[in-house]
């Protein structure tokens, strides 16, 4: 069953990564705390194919390539050399070269504090059509915002226990690149929306260029057609019951 899974870890080199000392990039101190984490909290992680994907741009020493390299080569790893234009392209770019039915998407900077079952999570996408897309909450699972004119949302609106499921997952209208698992089929549709979204469209090539367009998208049908029936279209969960703490602790600012 984990074969039909691809871990996905995107990188890069910038500034910021000094802001931790000299474990960020261009070491492989921020990637190998990613993983170990991961593996610790998630053993089956070590069963997955895994792509370690590297923005390459102007910016990037060549340093950290041949670091990523000998990082991959330790791991078991395929190093990918991504030429996109930001975060943006690269999840773009994902719909052409990821083949496997799901898409195990973590950035380079994130350290897992939680136990998760990766067999049991693939098992429910497997039997369970509507479920598109699980989350690794990077906050305590409760509801503390609520949708403003603007729209600007910054915690979970809300989060409804789907009661079809055996592993505890919960409904949410917020669409974000932390950590998580999609089914590629749906993953495929979401990028076409987002490349005809006039407002990100050749601007914004950050991560907020690919889930900005999919979380108006997702608020937009949460007023139009209500919170079922948009929770069946989208499918967007997740992990955990409601007051479970944070999986995923992010390291990387």
């Amino acid at each position: 069953m984990l074969n039909k899974v691809h871990l996905v870890i995107p990188t890069h080199w910038s500034k910021k990564g000094f802001r931790n000392g000299s474990w960020g990039p261009p070491t492989d101190g921020w990637i190998r705390k990613t993983v170990n984490s991961l593996y610790e909290r998630c053993p089956d992680a070590r069963n997955v194919t895994t792509t370690v994907s590297q923005n390459v741009h102007t910016s990037t020493p060549d340093v950290y390539t041949e670091v990523l390299r000998r990082f991959c080569d330790e791991f078991g790893f395929t190093l990918r050399l991504d030429l996109s234009d930001g975060f943006r392209g690269m999840r773009l770019g994902m719909c052409g070269w990821v083949r496997s039915k799901y898409l195990f998407l973590v950035e380079h900077d994130w350290e897992w504090k939680q136990d998760v079952d990766l067999v049991s999570l693939i098992q429910t996408f497997e039997e369970h059509d509507h479920v598109n897309y699980v989350r690794f909450n990077k906050r305590t699972n409760i509801v503390k915002q609520v949708l403003t004119a603007t729209r600007r949302v910054g915690g979970d609106l809300y989060l409804m226990r789907d009661d079809r499921l055996d592993v505890p997952l919960l409904h949410t209208p917020q669409y974000s690149n932390t950590p998580h698992i999609e089914r590629m089929s749906k993953y495929r549709e979401w990028c076409k929306d987002v490349e005809s979204n006039p407002v990100h469209a050749g601007r914004n090539g950050g991560a907020g260029g690919f889930e900005h367009p999919l979380q108006e998208l997702s608020l937009d049908d949460l007023e139009m057609l209500g919170v079922e029936k948009r929770n069946e279209k989208w499918g967007t969960y997740i992990y955990g019951k409601v007051g479970d703490p944070k999986v995923v602790e992010h390291f990387g600012i």
